[in-house]
């Protein structure tokens, strides 16, 4: 942080900061009251780099973790939003060209069908619904089937991969040939040694 904030003072023409992850980015909203939203304080620290010769400096995030989350930066610095989504289409194309693939697009949640949908909108898409069951996150197909496809669980992040372990499981209910998971941030900061051998077993029990 102080790094950035020296930069203008030795007269940059004009300053772009690429932040690949947010890491504060799901902490965006209080849900009761003491709670601290921590994705406004960092986005308030940033803002606080001086502008440059060319005005203000410009951040770049990519899968930012919910859009509203560009509106905690102030005008003195200007968010640009990425995403990893043709990555992932790009390997799709190839997936139905030259494995003559059936594909179609799983999203754990209403929050990632609204995020992602727009970019693989020639896949049929099949949208999951979690829920608390005695203390237990479940995920189970609420719209669309993956019958006999190639289903791929797309999400923006990864805690503790609770919720990709669940929908793994999901699509083999609902009758997938084959299930792949991708994600953007692969962060497993939640993870323990038996849960992450969970997840791996899963995953690999999926090829």
């Amino acid at each position: 942080m102080s790094f950035l904030w020296a930069l203008p003072k030795y007269f940059v023409k004009s300053l772009k900061i690429i932040l690949p992850f947010f890491p504060t980015g799901t902490h965006e909203r209080v849900i009761r009251y003491g709670e601290v939203a921590t994705a406004k304080t960092l986005a308030k620290m940033l803002s606080m780099t001086p502008s440059t010769k060319c005005g203000s400096s410009e951040i770049a995030i990519f899968d930012i973790h919910t859009l509203q989350n560009q509106f905690y930066f102030d005008d003195n610095l200007i968010p640009s939003l990425h995403t990893a989504a043709p990555l992932l289409k790009r390997e799709l194309q190839r997936l139905t060209l030259c494995n003559n693939e059936n594909v179609c697009i799983v999203y754990p949640d209403d929050g990632a069908f609204k995020r992602f949908s727009m970019y693989y909108k020639e896949y049929p898409s099949v949208i999951c619904a979690k829920s608390r069951e005695n203390e237990k996150r479940v995920v189970r197909v609420r719209e669309g089937s993956c019958a006999g496809m190639h289903a791929v669980v797309i999400d923006d992040i990864v805690h503790s991969g609770g919720t990709l372990v669940e929908s793994i499981k999901a699509c083999w209910h609902n009758g997938a040939a084959k299930v792949s998971c991708f994600v953007t941030h692969a962060v497993f900061e939640n993870v323990s040694d038996c849960a992450c051998l969970r997840l791996t077993r899963c995953i690999l029990s999926s090829k």
